[in-house]
Parts: structure tokens; sequence; C-alpha cells
């Protein structure tokens, strides 16, 4: 009796049931199926209809169990559960806004994969389940055709509310299946020449639509790159997933492994930790005195390194809270570090033409002393001095002509001054009453850029606050800011620790080096002056004559600059006897000798020379602005000049550029998904990659003179024998590049001048054609000259 009743329900069979006799084993297996796939329907119509009636439900999209709970899942990131949807969906608009992950952990480095996060198990459950009921409806359908034709008696059991009801089942799963179980479904439903006739049909339409859309696509713009940067809307980088959380601990354990001693600047992570730290958990107590040089010019990190860490010691020495503002008042964040969320602005450009390079987006004091002004700690001021109401600061700015109260621009100064341009600034201004009386007090930097210390009468009141601070007349001995305070060593690597994203960031390097073998490191840095070039476009008027990028293409362009200007004997900081046979090199030797592969065999040799063992494996780890020579670092060619094979040199990639600008983004490979080379933070997160990284090495060799290494020194103590330039005082940027980017962008370029930036783009750019070089869509335009090579 249940059977037959059980017959008779079934609705939900794409085929016509029939009336038959066969052996009661064969029946009594059918009921079974028939009555599973029974109960498996009626759960699918609960699982669809029932959130329309109070029924709870699971999404094994979103991993929600219900309306109202929510689980680590919700934010879709790249590597979570929105990897999967995109395997079974295909990727979308929606879900590239979304995921900010794939920006921020951007592939830094040569020879290391990223690992595809595979779809769990729960995600493809249901489908499971569904290839299993087809296959049984398929075998079912199979059973009834055979009996069919073997009996000749069919009986079909039609109802209309059992079509609407399975009608409406199979268009929820053909959403909810993936697109090769449609597929086949399709093909499955070609048996009857009504649905097929429906297919062509659709398929026809389909077509149309497509062909329409294509004949209304506008014609390609000669700006669409520009067109592009306007759509994308800039991603935040201030949401940490799970596992970027376990990569910043993997991180944080292989930092501490390579701390030797332990026991290493105990002092200054003594000082942070109990000194500074009290005084930003209690604001109110300690209140805040905030040094803002936001409107000075901004230089190279080369330059700024120092500067960033005498203005926060001139700050902690009055006893307060001390920040450090540099960000443009007009920026609505970067998105970079916590509590700097990006808020209105809404394209790469806005990020580039609002906002400039802050050092502390990427790093934070030990013991999370955050001396970093942004709008979240404005917030927390506001609530915990104000108590909600309004914040209000009293403003003191020192300029040229002397120290006063108010932020009125100098040149519109009239009032008197508190203090003369050569008196110790900062004591003058603790002694006012104002400051005194002020809960928060911010000091407006506008003087003249510089080395505050060189014998600057305009700048001297800031270079005697350095020095009363540190106690710098008496060896910095019972200073205002702590036994080890002073611009670099300890005091600099613990005031510049590495933010969350940054150590991200970088941990694919320090993984590899670590899978490697490596114990002593050589790094080297080439600063060819390809990212100031760079805030340019590409001269697409001369076409190109080194095809390609290579070790004697450089040597040739270097050669015939040093043909220019005389050469200081180049230096190599080799201390080993049986390794300095070479060096230093007569100047016979050296007249002859081409620059990059004298460069390259310094190296060589002092690879061998820095280790301890000669089982110790060899290590160089170098860092560049050029896209060309990056690549050719890593050639055949190269590495037989340094002797070394393929795994025994890492560097890093990425979106070139510096910290100066903000549209010098270059990406190394013009078919990447995840380089964006109109986002300035790419380039300022790549500098920073590369400076951190060069302080993790046993000694620093430049190619010509660049200040970059020098803030890698300041911010780590591990550079056991420091930074040495090959050619000391020769500085390709000063004496070529940036005179010619001047030029070049004038009205009327000269031939010469024409085929030297060809040249130069040629021999540090990236390869293959121009047209197709993924820069900067802010790069800056040239007036193409009458002059054009055919």
């Amino acid at each position: 009796f249940f059977c037959h009743e059980e017959l008779s329900k079934m609705v939900l069979l794409p085929a016509p049931i029939v009336k038959t006799t066969r052996p009661t084993r064969e029946t009594l297996r059918l009921c079974i199926r028939r009555s599973f796939l029974f109960c498996f329907s009626f759960s699918i119509v609960l699982l669809v209809f029932g959130a329309q009636f109070g029924v709870e439900y699971f999404d094994v999209m979103t991993m929600r169990s219900s309306p109202t709970t929510t689980s680590e899942y919700d934010t879709p990131r790249r590597g979570l559960i929105e990897s999967a949807r995109e395997k079974i969906l295909g990727s979308s608009s929606g879900s590239d806004s979304r995921s900010s992950s794939g920006a921020k952990r951007e592939d830094i480095m040569n020879e290391v994969e990223e690992v595809e996060y595979e779809r769990p198990n729960d995600v493809s459950t249901e489908t499971d389940f569904q290839e299993e009921q087809e296959e049984q409806e398929q075998e079912e359908e199979d059973i009834m055709e055979a009996k069919k034709d073997r009996d000749g008696e069919a009986e079909e059991v039609t109802g209309k509310g059992a079509e609407e009801v399975e009608g409406k089942l199979e268009e929820e799963r053909e959403e909810e299946a993936p697109a090769d179980d449609v597929k086949e479904r399709d093909q499955e439903q070609e048996q009857s020449p009504r649905e097929e006739e429906e297919v062509e049909r659709q398929t026809a339409t389909s077509d149309e639509r497509r062909d329409e859309e294509m004949k209304e696509e506008p014609p390609r713009e000669e700006d669409e790159q520009r067109k592009k940067l306007e759509l994308e809307r800039p991603r935040s980088f201030t949401e940490f997933t799970a596992k970027d959380l376990e990569d910043v601990e993997r991180f944080d354990d292989m930092m501490r492994k390579r701390i030797r001693p332990e026991n290493q600047c105990q002092v200054a992570k003594t000082y942070f930790r109990e000194t500074l730290k009290p005084r930003y958990e209690n604001l109110k107590a300690n209140r805040i005195v905030i040094i803002d040089w936001s409107e000075s010019y901004q230089n190279g990190i080369g330059d700024e390194m120092q500067h960033y860490q005498e203005l926060f010691i001139i700050g902690i020495s009055t006893g307060r809270a001390a920040y450090v503002k540099t960000q443009k008042v007009e920026c609505d964040g970067l998105g970079v570090s916590e509590g700097d969320d990006i808020e209105n602005s809404t394209t790469y450009e806005d990020l580039a033409k609002k906002c400039q390079f802050d050092l502390g987006d990427y790093f934070i004091g030990y013991g999370d002393v955050d001396w970093k002004w942004d709008k979240g700690k404005r917030k927390r001021a506001t609530k915990e001095l104000f108590d909600g109401g309004d914040f209000e600061e009293t403003v003191f700015t020192w300029s040229q002509k002397g120290a006063y109260v108010g932020d009125a621009q100098p040149e519109n100064y009239k009032g008197s001054f508190y203090a003369e341009s050569d008196e110790n600034s900062i004591v003058k201004t603790m002694e006012h009453p104002e400051f005194r009386a002020a809960r928060v007090a911010r000091i407006r930097i506008k003087t003249n850029f510089g080395h505050w210390c060189h014998p600057k009468p305009s700048d001297w009141g800031i270079c005697l606050s350095y020095r009363w601070a540190t106690n710098f007349e008496k060896s910095f001995t019972s200073s205002k800011c702590g036994e080890a305070c002073g611009v670099g060593a300890c005091f600099g690597t613990q005031m510049l620790t590495p933010r969350k994203h940054l150590k991200i960031a970088m941990l694919p390097a320090f993984e590899e080096m670590s899978r490697r073998g490596w114990k002593h490191i050589v790094g080297a840095h080439i600063r060819t002056g390809f990212a100031d070039m760079s805030q340019v476009e590409p001269p697409m008027n001369v076409p190109r004559v080194v095809k390609e990028a290579s070790l004697t293409s450089i040597n040739e362009l270097l050669t015939m600059e040093r043909t220019k200007r005389k050469y200081p004997t180049p230096k190599c900081p080799i201390y080993k006897d049986e390794h300095r046979k070479n060096w230093p090199r007569s100047d016979e030797e050296d007249a002859g000798a081409a620059p990059m592969t004298l460069f390259l065999k310094c190296l060589a040799d002092l690879m061998r020379d820095v280790r301890l063992k000669e089982s110790d494996p060899l290590g160089l780890f170098f860092t560049t602005d050029s896209p060309a020579i990056n690549a050719v670092l890593h050639s055949p060619e190269a590495l037989e000049v340094l002797r070394v094979n393929g795994t025994e040199v890492l560097s890093t990639v990425g979106s070139f550029g510096n910290v100066k600008f903000s549209n010098t983004g270059i990406c190394d490979d013009a078919s990447s998904d995840t380089c964006v080379a109109s986002d300035p933070r790419s380039a300022w997160l790549k500098s920073m990659v590369d400076m951190t990284l060069l302080g993790e090495t046993d000694v620093i060799v430049i190619l010509y003179s660049s200040k970059f290494a020098d803030a890698a020194l300041m911010r780590s103590v591990k550079v056991k024998r420091g930074r040495t330039h090959f050619y000391e005082d020769t500085r390709i940027t000063h004496q070529l590049i940036d005179p010619l980017v001047s030029r070049i962008q004038s009205p009327n370029p000269s031939e010469e001048d024409w085929n030297t930036w060809g040249l130069l783009w040629d021999n540090f750019g990236p390869s293959g054609e121009r047209e197709n070089v993924k820069g900067s869509a802010l790069a800056r335009r040239t007036i193409v000259a009458r002059y054009s090579k055919s």
C-alpha cells in the first residue's frame, strides 16, 4: 500500500511513471529511491521558500545560519569564501570591489608562488547532492524507458500544482548549480522537441543581444586608462583576516629568531614600554603635543627619515603624548593604517592629488606606541579630552623669522614672536602660558627644508631643540627622552617597528630567505632614477633601439655616461685578505671596466667575504627602482659574473616608484591584475618593503650615491658593516635624470634629449613596446616636438 500510494505522489521525476508488472525486488528498490528523492526534494522546498514563512535557513555561500547571525566570512576577502564563490559563479565587479587582500597581498618577490585556496567541503555539499540526485534521476529514466519499450503501456501522471513546484525548483537549481551542471542538464532536456526549440530560441536571443551590445559599445579612447582610474574605488588595507593575522605571527616569530643577542636594545624597549606607552594610554593626564610638518616640503625617505625621528624626539621631550602629523589636511584618509580609513576619496586620483606619503602608515613604535596623528587619534582625543564636545587645539608656528602663537601663514603674520629663529624653540614653547594650559598643542613646522643642524640661522631653533632633548652636547646622557634617545640605532629601530600590513608584505621574502638557509646576506641597491622618470609618460615618438635590456646594453649606457665626468675609484667593503686581491683596483683596471659588471664582481666577492664558513650558502638581496635591471640581475649573464645560481639571488618586484611623488607607479608585468600603477600606495609600500629588508642584511653596497640605504640604517641595528657607495659622490639621478626630466617636458626638447630619453627607457624601463606599459594614469604628458624618428 505504501509503495503504490507513494508512487502516486512522486511529482519530481522527469520521466512518466509507468504501470507494469515488475519483480518485487525491483519494485522495492525503485520505491526506496523515489522515497529518498521525495524527502530530498521536500527539504529543498523548505530551503528555498522557508524564509518567506519565518523558517531559519543556512546559506552555504555566505556561511550564515540565519539573517541575524554573522561569521568571520561575512566580509569576503581573497583566500576565504569569496574565492569559492568566484570559482563557482565566476568573478564579478562586486566581488572585486569587496576584496582588498589581493591588492594588499601583492606578490613582491621573484620565485614565490601564491597558493590558491581550495574551496571548503561545506561549500560543495549542496552541489554534490544535486549531482547525486541527477545521476539517480537518469538511472530511473533508463529503467522507465526500458519497461516502456517492453510492455508498451504508459500512463503519465500530471498535475498543474506539481508542474509549478517542479518548475520553481528547477529554476532555483539552475541559479545555484555550477555552470557545468547547468550545461549538462540543458543537454538532457534536449530530448523533448519543444524544449530543444525553446533552447535554440533563447540562444539566438542571447546572441542577438550580445551583438547589439557590441555595436553600441563606444570606441576605445586614448585616455581609456584615465577613465578606468576614475571608475576604480581605492581599497582599504586596514582589515585583516584570520589568515592575515597568522602571517603576522609567523613574521614576528621569524624576527625573534633573527635577533641576536636576544637582549638587544633592551634600554630603548624599556623606555617605550614603561615611559612612553602610559602617556598614550592616559591622554587626559598627559595631554597631547602634535608636531605638524604636513605643510613642509617632503623629499625622499633618505632625507626625511632623519626628520621624522628628530621631530618625534622633540615631541616626547615635552613629557606629553607626542604625535607627528605628516598627512595633508585635504587628504580624506589613505586606508593604510588602523583608524585612518578612506572616507570621501573615490578614485586613485584623489589619493594621489590630495595625499602624500606618511611613514607612520607603515611603522608604529615598540609596545604599540602609535605616534602617527590622523583622524582616528583626533576622534579619540575629542572623546577623552573634551568629553565628546568640540575638538580644541592651540597652534604654535615655528617659522624662519621666529615662533609665534596662531596658524597664520608666516608671510602674512604681523605680530610679535615669543622666540627668535636661533633660540631653543621647544624650551621657549614649553615656557609659554598658552602651551601649559592647552590640552592639545600643535606645533607647525614652517622652516626651510634641509638638515636642521647644518649652520642655517633660520632653522637653528629646531636644531637646538633636538640637541636639548637628547643632551647631544654631553653624549646623550641624562637626555629628556631616555638613555637610548637619538636618531638611528636602537631608538630608530624601536620607533619604527613594521605595522601588520607591512609585515604581511615582507613575509614571503623572509620565508624564502629562511627556506634557502641564508645566514649571511649581502644587500645591494641600484638607484637609476627611473622612479623619477616614470612621473612622465613613456616616449611614444621614439622607437625602441634596445629591444630588450641586457647586461651588455646597460654597461654601454653607463659607460657612455661615465665619459662625461670623472668617476672616483670604486669601493668594495672586503675584509678578508683572500678576497681583497681585486680591491682596490688600479686606475688602469678601473678605466676599462664596465660599471655594472664591475659592481657585480664586487658583490660576488662580498658574498663570499661575509659568510663565516665556506659551507654557508651564498645570499644576495638587491633592490632597484628599475624593472629592466631587476630582470637583468636574474639573467644567466649576470649570474655568471656573480658566480652563483638563481637560488642565491633574491629581489623584490611590483609597482615601481618612490615616496617623493604619487604618480610614478610602473608595473613590471603589464598583464598583472593585482598591480594598480595609479595607486600611489603600491609604490610607497614597495619602497618600505625594500628599505626594511635592506636593514636585515649584513652589509649594503650601492652602485651610485643614494640616501635610501641611509634610511634603512636609521631604523636597523643589524647591518654590521654599514653601507658603502660603490661610486662615491656620483649621482646619476642628479647628473643625468633630473635635468633631462625637466628638459623633456619643455616645449621643444632637442633631438639629442629625445634619443637619450628613449635610450633610458629602453635600459631602465619595463620590457615590451612602450604603448603596452602599465603605468600611472596620472603621469605627466609631454609636448611631442616636431622631431619624430621613423
